[in-house]
């Protein structure tokens, strides 16, 4: 991911940071922060479908991600 500022509704996925910085904030439907999670180097974050996310990054961040409901 490029460094900046992004939305995403998810689709389901486990992810690892592999290095690099940022953070990933759960979004309400009213655009409140209903969670977040720092993301460096070994960092691993579970994504549900429909989240809404606002992924911060400070530095080009490299991950490895799986989604379970991909064949």
């Amino acid at each position: 991911m490029s460094s900046g500022v992004m939305h995403d509704i998810e689709v389901g996925e486990y992810l690892v940071v592999l290095s690099d910085y940022g953070i990933v904030k759960v979004l309400a439907a009213d655009g409140n922060v209903l969670q977040s999670q720092q993301l460096q180097a070994g960092s691993l974050v579970r994504l549900y479908d429909g989240m809404t996310t606002r992924w911060s990054i400070e530095e080009t961040l490299r991950k490895v991600y799986f989604n379970p409901k991909q064949q």
